[in-house]
């Protein structure tokens, strides 16, 4: 599923990196925050601060467990037209 997600290099800058978690999200339904840790090279600790970013934007869910992951509840749809201009630009 991550090799559909846009083609994202080691070193890209996170702005460019969560553009590519939101389009991993539409096209591969459920991940796990390991498996993108793995494909941007950074800690899942930063995917989960970038997954807190993007919620603000995107309705992203998350389920714990062995079968859990992340996923976007409304995957063509954005959130920002309830986001003031300096919070739609974190």
């Amino acid at each position: 599923n991550l090799e559909q997600g846009a083609g994202v290099v080691k070193g890209c800058g996170r702005k460019l990196a969560k553009d590519a978690i939101v389009e991993i999200l539409r096209c591969g339904g459920k991940v796990k925050a390991r498996e993108l840790a793995e494909r941007f090279q950074v800690t899942r600790q930063t995917i989960y601060h970038d997954i807190a970013v993007l919620s603000l934007h995107y309705d992203v869910c998350t389920e714990p467990g062995r079968h859990g992951g992340i996923y976007l509840l409304r995957p063509r749809q954005r959130r920002g037209e309830y986001l003031s201009r300096t919070q739609a630009e974190v």
